[in-house]
């Protein structure tokens, strides 16, 4: 963290002056760009809602709309940008997501996990591997290639075991929700036949030893409060946060305003969890990532900001004054609300 600090970046003509300057930016860990309705909340777990929600969006058809899942996923790598994200972790549409981070001129850093799931729309774990070996360059230093487990109960558990063991191989990331209500570290250890698991999982609100099993946590408290009424207790298991539903709750520093209301801790420590966090768990480097804010540090660190006026990924400045190639957020607000009204008529659930 920096405060009325005058910053000039290797190959910028012009130095910036900025109030408060955080360096990383945000790091959202966990975000589902498909996902534009989720149903009612308070339920017990996550087989419960998935069960017994009624959601007005036909999600394995959405899914398979890449023109549409594809414009949902840039309209979140844009709005993140905007909101100070400097590193993001997309889930859901295999395709479509790796298609708006090929085709996006601006964009923080990304780590692609496509989701393996049981159902049409979903991938497998085959889908999965043919579309990573097909990946020649593809991966950089500001994009990165994992996989991701919807869950032990909704996804093959031949899938969870070979992604498992792919990951090891390759050396790629894996995550997975894990424990939304119910324990389900010990059965995780159990399939995945390891005291090490060494996975990110998201979530885990449910009160078990996961540093002991290696099993780095993304806390969601928004949503977990949304849907089960309550989130994990302790934030020092904390790994990073993410923002889940990024197109119907907002951003990660919604995500850490909410922890700010309801951990008491420092709130240092939080905010570190909220940028470094992220890039901490998935290994990523932050060279010449930065948020800039016209706010004191003060007014940064409580959340009580709405977006920063400049955003620099990798060195270069990707939001300038606010916008994106003169789009503010206003305007990519209007874009997402387009688009999640064209999810609702094309895609209806029955």
């Amino acid at each position: 963290m920096l405060e009325n600090v005058r910053i000039r970046l290797p190959g910028l003509s012009k130095s910036y002056y900025f109030k408060t300057v955080l360096m990383p930016g945000f790091s959202d860990a966990h975000a589902h760009p498909q996902v534009v309705d989720v149903g009612n909340g308070k339920w017990c777990n996550s087989l419960e809602w998935i069960a017994h929600r009624r959601l007005k969006v036909d999600e394995s058809s959405l899914r398979r709309d890449l023109v549409l899942s594809e414009k949902l996923a840039k309209v979140t790598i844009l709005l993140s940008l905007l909101n100070g994200v400097t590193l993001l972790s997309i889930v859901g549409s295999l395709r479509a997501n790796a298609m708006a981070v090929k085709n996006i001129e601006h964009k923080p850093r990304v780590v692609l996990m496509p989701t393996l799931m049981r159902g049409k729309g979903w991938s497998d774990f085959n889908t999965f591997v043919r579309f990573h070996t097909s990946l020649n360059g593809f991966e950089n230093e500001l994009v990165k290639m994992g996989v991701f487990i919807h869950s032990i109960s909704y996804t093959n558990r031949s899938d969870i075991t070979q992604a498992y063991n792919y990951s090891k191989k390759r050396k790629i990331l894996l995550g997975m929700h894990l424990s939304e209500g119910i324990s389900e570290l010990k059965k995780a250890v159990r399939l995945l036949a390891s005291n090490k698991l060494d996975i990110i999982g998201v979530h885990c609100i449910e009160d078990e030893k996961y540093e002991e099993y290696a099993v780095k946590i993304v806390h969601c408290p928004v949503s977990n409060i949304y849907l089960y009424n309550r989130t994990l207790k302790d934030p020092k298991k904390i790994s990073c946060f993410g923002s889940d539903w990024p197109l119907l709750i907002g951003s990660v520093l919604n995500q850490y305003r909410t922890a700010l209301r309801i951990h008491k801790v420092s709130p240092l420590f939080l905010l570190r969890k909220a940028t470094i966090g992220g890039y901490e768990t998935y290994g990523m480097r932050w060279d010449g990532d930065l948020v800039a804010f016209d706010e004191d540090l003060k007014k940064v660190v409580k959340g009580e900001v709405n977006q920063p006026v400049y955003v620099f990924v990798n060195g270069n400045a990707v939001v300038e004054e606010r916008g994106i190639n003169n789009l503010s957020i206003n305007d990519i607000e209007r874009i997402k609300n387009e688009l999640i009204r064209e999810a609702f008529d094309k895609h209806p659930s029955e």
